[in-house]
């Protein structure tokens, strides 16, 4: 999944905003991506979807984003060098995908960080969520957050919340209400508290404007924590708590694995 726990202690060289470059012999292009203009009024959503070796849970990811009354939604999906069946599926899904869809496999396994550097990278959406090759989205997960930026216009990310997901039964939320009090303090209470414990947000939950993705610079390939850096940077960013919100809905349902 997206989310790692382990802090790491960062130099100031690592804040340093990196543009991420690769080369088309870097990834392998599916030919029949879907390259029409947004020729809708409303605000384009890319959900961004790093696949690694989900071949039992990725079709039902993606079904779960077709099933969404909001329609506006461009879907990324980057598969990491699968070595199952995962990338012969999302080919499979891409064909009859009722909504746009860009599929990408990467010449060579590169992580999921860079991964999802790679979906950024052709991605037109105006807001970005990005997702689980193996999570689902509950019903109705935009509209909520959609209209949050549509009453704000300093909004820069809506975090909503999520249930956990094991053998097929709903657990408990995934932002608990020291997580939902922790998003109504100051941005440099949540930035300082990001840097000095786990993480925890779930990257899953949160809408995010695209600007504020391309000001951070991305994901940190180099980091194992990649969503807690991002986390962190965005809360670095920020100087006011107009830039953020909580939106108390369950979007999605987030897959518990035994280990």
């Amino acid at each position: 999944g997206l989310r790692m726990l382990i802090p790491y202690i960062i130099s100031s060289a690592s804040r340093v905003l990196i543009t991420y470059i690769l080369s088309r012999s870097d990834m392998e292009f599916d030919t029949d991506v879907d390259q029409q203009p947004n020729q809708d009024n409303r605000p384009l959503v890319s959900v961004l979807i790093p696949s690694y070796n989900h071949q039992q849970y990725i079709e039902n990811t993606i079904k779960s984003i077709w099933e969404q009354s909001y329609s506006n939604i461009e879907i990324v999906v980057v598969d990491d060098c699968s070595t199952d069946n995962s990338w012969q599926v999302i080919l499979d899904l891409e064909k009859i995908s009722p909504m746009r869809m860009k599929v990408l496999r990467n010449e060579r396994n590169m992580g999921p960080a860079a991964t999802i550097n790679v979906a950024l990278g052709i991605s037109t959406g105006d807001f970005i969520n990005l997702f689980s090759s193996d999570d689902l989205f509950l019903p109705n997960r935009f509209e909520g957050a959609l209209q949050c930026f549509e009453n704000n216009p300093y909004l820069e990310i809506v975090y909503s919340n999520g249930r956990e997901l094991r053998d097929g039964e709903e657990g408990k939320r995934v932002h608990d209400n020291g997580v939902i009090k922790l998003l109504s303090k100051l941005p440099l209470k949540i930035s300082n508290f990001l840097f000095t414990n786990i993480n925890p947000f779930f990257v899953q939950a949160a809408l995010i404007n695209r600007k504020t993705i391309d000001r951070v610079g991305g994901m940190d390939a180099n980091l194992l924590a990649d969503d807690w850096l991002l986390n962190s940077r965005i809360f670095h960013s920020f100087s006011n708590k107009r830039q953020y919100c909580y939106y108390d809905q369950d979007v999605f349902l987030y897959r518990k694995h035994d280990t």
